[in-house]
């Protein structure tokens, strides 16, 4: 089924896929095989290799491959991350995390050469992310020191590199569009197989990773009871990674093929298995937009639910018994759930500070980055249960809000002119909508997501040459 997905790719785009599955799979054949030297030398060398590999395929001006290469990179390295630490002792700190964004980033002096007809809403949001930005690095750097500050930044500036590369990019927008839509096809492949392998076999990297990284949310480091997350870090990402990919892959033109609706299906099962809500309700979501939009038909969504049937009796009972027991805790979310009263209790406890504080404690002052302030830094918090409230935290009550709202007003443009453009623009917008509004449960504007989102809005705002795209 790899192959037939592979040969469906434009060749310029399977290159990159290609290129970036033989560095996977030489990193990974030389760390688990070779001497404890290899695996030492393992994290470095791959991230030298990545940015080689794109800078190389940007100065040919192969754009398509360069972008199936760096959302690949954005997908596998947390993998990679596990099986260098298998081999060669836990880091919490790793070389190999930066991948991405670094991939991302080198490809800002191409984005400055080339200049493309887009929305001014699209261009108006990334113009205020980087100055919204850009303002919390500086706050950040004064506040929680230059080397937390930083590690923030890039993976802020990574994700938005990467969608400024697609808004510029020489690729005719409808071209652009096919692309993304099937190297989503082999990346819900990809993510969903492994998510089902590591329910029900964990492998041993995946397994040391639970038991040395700390992270509580992972369920227990045994198969059939671990909450999947896939080669990514955590379940999160996972899941909404996931959802998105499978999302872009409905649009596929090839979607009535079987194996189309088995990776769909797979995909689905992954997302279930993630236990992530935020994930289902991305997905839940922009099918209902999808449908109410008729870019899709009522009767594929009722042949994906057939295949997501076969493919569930197919797993057996332990997948079925795991998606079950989390949905039905989610219908009773309030009094009896746990998680769900603790995001509320946090919200309210950080939303009059957040909102009070105009200038903001900076980049650097949440999340992992957090790590890297110096001892005794005043207002760190390193876990945040909401989007909406990080960015106000970070950046600044009035920069904050005037980014989240900037955001709005551009995803409401984009959905609305994706109901008078072709088809596949529904289908590129949906999932956008669903990131945006998922700033409510994590930051979707960093890492993965932020990949995700910003390749999204890059895709959505390249127009159509002559083609209407707003109503009569």
């Amino acid at each position: 089924m790899t192959q037939t997905l592979v040969a469906s790719l434009p060749r310029r785009a399977g290159a990159g896929l290609s290129l970036a599955a033989v560095l996977v799979a030489v990193a990974s054949v030389g760390i688990l095989t070779g001497p404890h030297a290899i695996a030492v030398l393992a994290g470095p060398a791959f991230l030298l290799g990545a940015v080689a590999i794109a800078l190389r395929l940007l100065t040919r001006q192969r754009w398509e491959a360069y972008l199936a290469f760096a959302v690949s990179m954005w997908l596998i390295t947390p993998e990679i991350r596990r099986i260098v630490d298998y081999g060669s002792g836990f880091h919490a700190l790793s070389p190999v995390l930066l991948t991405g964004p670094i991939v991302g980033l080198v490809a800002l002096p191409w984005v400055y050469r080339h200049r493309q007809q887009a929305f001014r809403d699209v261009v108006l949001l990334f113009a205020t992310a980087i100055a919204v930005f850009g303002y919390g690095f500086l706050i950040g750097c004064l506040r929680t020191g230059p080397t937390a500050a930083a590690s923030a930044a890039v993976n802020l500036f990574g994700p938005l590199a990467l969608g400024l590369f697609v808004l510029a990019a020489p690729i005719e927008p409808q071209a652009l569009r096919a692309t993304l839509v099937q190297i989503a096809v082999v990346g819900a492949a990809v993510l969903g197989v492994y998510g089902i392998i590591q329910f029900l076999v964990l492998p041993a990297w995946d397994l040391r990773w639970i038991q040395e990284s700390g992270i509580t949310t992972l369920g227990q480091p045994i198969p059939l009871h671990v909450r999947v997350f896939g080669p990514l870090n955590t379940a999160g990402p996972y899941g909404e990674t996931l959802a998105v990919l499978c999302l872009l892959a409905l649009h596929h033109r090839r979607t009535r093929d079987w194996w189309q609706f088995a990776v769909i299906a797979i995909g689905v099962v992954g997302v279930g298995l993630s236990l992530v809500r935020a994930a289902w309700i991305l997905l839940a979501l922009s099918v209902v937009l999808l449908l109410i939009a008729r870019r899709l038909p009522v009767r594929l969504v009722i042949g994906g639910g057939v295949a997501l049937a076969v493919t569930l009796l197919i797993l057996g009972t332990a997948v079925r018994t795991q998606i079950a027991d989390r949905l039905s805790t989610t219908a009773a979310a309030g009094s009896q759930d746990t998680s769900f009263n603790a995001r509320v209790a946090f919200q309210a406890q950080i939303a009059p500070q957040a909102l009070a504080d105009v200038s903001g404690q900076g980049l650097g002052s949440t999340g992992g980055a957090a790590r890297l302030a110096p001892p005794g830094t005043e207002t760190v918090v390193q876990s945040f249960d909401s989007g909406v409230f990080e960015n106000i935290f970070t950046l600044g009550s009035v920069p904050g809000l005037a980014l989240l709202l900037v955001t709005g007003w551009c995803i409401s443009r984009v959905w609305r002119r994706a109901r008078y453009q072709p088809a596949a623009f529904a289908f590129i917008a949906a999932p956008a909508v669903g990131l945006a509004l998922n700033l409510i449960f994590t930051n979707t504007f960093s890492g993965v997501y932020g990949a995700m989102l910003w390749v999204l809005l890059g895709v959505a705002g390249r127009p159509d040459p002559g083609v209407e795209s707003e109503p009569a």
